[in-house]
């Protein structure tokens, strides 16, 4: 058998062995493909997400910077990498990298993404920058509303959803949300007739 064939066989393997969330078993095979090919960014991603689903986001962690070093915008590898550092609690390492996913492609889930990061961190202010396109999103306004309803400031959060509710009037999450609101606001009535 060639190395090609046996690199194809390990990860054929790896792949099968991870459908069946048998991740230890997985990254033991994708080790024996990358000792045929050290430097196949794939199979390093790989590996970084297995470690990851296994929680040990350390190892995960260099796995994923090993892929960086040589392609710092490999997007797989920056997701990971951003939800790595969130697992860690190193939220303001998350918030540079969630900025460099928004760049490399401005999908409403990477804004998504940034909301929540930034509500996190309180970082209302700097959020501005992106106010026209939260905005457009049901999903950024809910989640901004989220972020307000969690911090009590329950004004806030009824006037975001308002404007997410104009957007969609059909969002089940906003509205349940927004009963919520009602129902702390000491509005039962309110918060019947929106659930």
């Amino acid at each position: 058998m060639s190395e090609n064939e046996e690199l194809i066989t390990y990860i054929k393997r790896a792949f099968e062995l991870r459908n069946q969330e048998c991740y230890k078993q997985a990254i033991e095979m994708l080790y024996k493909a990358i000792a045929i090919e050290p430097d196949n960014a794939e199979i390093l991603f790989q590996l970084g997400e297995l470690y990851y689903k296994i929680g040990n986001y350390t190892r995960a962690e260099q796995f994923v910077n090993q892929i960086l070093k040589t392609d710092e915008n490999h997007y797989n590898s920056l997701l990971l990498y951003k939800n790595i550092c969130i697992k860690k609690g190193e939220y303001y390492s998350a918030k540079e990298i969630a900025e460099k996913i928004y760049n490399l492609d401005k999908s409403e889930n990477n804004l998504v993404s940034i909301v929540k990061i930034y509500g996190k961190l309180e970082l209302f202010e700097d959020m501005e920058q992106y106010a026209s396109e939260i905005e457009k999103s049901i999903k950024c306004l809910y989640e901004l509303a989220l972020v307000y309803y969690q911090k009590q400031d329950l004004k806030k959060a009824q006037k975001i959803l308002d404007t997410a509710i104009k957007i969609n009037s059909d969002s089940d999450e906003c509205k349940i949300l927004q009963g919520k609101i009602f129902f702390e606001n000491n509005e039962p009535e309110k918060a019947k007739e929106v659930l």
